[in-house]
């Protein structure tokens, strides 16, 4: 430990694979008082290391893989490396935004500059559609007991679920799912700079490239 509170460069692998080859400390730390009591605790941490470090997680974390081992996500060997991960990540629009690997390309599970893009809280919310949770009927559908109908409602990204009706088919529940996905991405498409990020989302859910299953 230094006397400024950085910690020395180390070269240990992150989650067994990534290399960091920073020529600057990622962390910094010094001490603070919790109740009463003076602890050593990290100050501040590199955005870009954070945001490296929380990717190899996803994909190289042995507790990860416990806990979700229907998903097994790669990484491409570039980025196994921390200064060409930071490189890449420099000029994108990251600030406050997630790390998102199949917006650009649909179903994809593989973290590469061709596959990846930053999308906002809004966004990334709007299109995590828990594909694996779905149960038995399609997307954005799900049995009413009480109205013995199938119920239809969406995530919209800013307010949470939106209730869209009930239907006596599972595929027009579904249908009215896709419709109001469809208008709500070409939406928020219109708040994306980044045109091939916003062709992305704009397309998404439209009807002639939506995968019916």
């Amino acid at each position: 430990m230094t006397e400024s509170g950085c910690v020395p460069l180390k070269r240990n692998l992150v989650y067994g694979k990534g290399v960091n080859d920073a020529d600057y400390p990622v962390y910094r730390t010094g001490y603070v008082y919790l109740d009463g009591q003076r602890q050593r605790k990290v100050l501040w941490k590199c955005p870009y290391y954070t945001k490296w470090s929380k990717m190899l997680e996803r994909c190289f974390s042995v507790k990860r893989k416990e806990r979700y081992p229907n998903s097994s996500p790669t990484v491409c060997d570039e980025w196994l490396r921390f200064t060409k991960f930071k490189s890449w990540m420099e000029p994108q629009n990251w600030e406050n935004n997630h790390l998102d690997k199949d917006l650009l390309v649909r179903g994809n599970k593989h973290y590469s500059p061709e596959t990846c893009c930053f999308v906002s809280p809004e966004i990334n919310s709007f299109i995590t559609d828990n594909l694996a949770k779905r149960g038995e009927y399609p997307l954005g559908v799900s049995w009413s007991k009480r109205e013995r109908r199938f119920i239809s409602q969406c995530q919209d990204g800013a307010n949470g679920i939106v209730y869209l009706g009930v239907y006596k088919c599972p595929n027009d529940a579904h249908r009215a799912w896709l419709k109001f996905k469809s208008e709500r991405a070409k939406k928020l498409a219109t708040t994306i700079k980044e045109e091939r990020v916003a062709q992305a989302l704009s397309f998404r859910y439209d009807v002639d490239f939506w995968v019916w299953s």
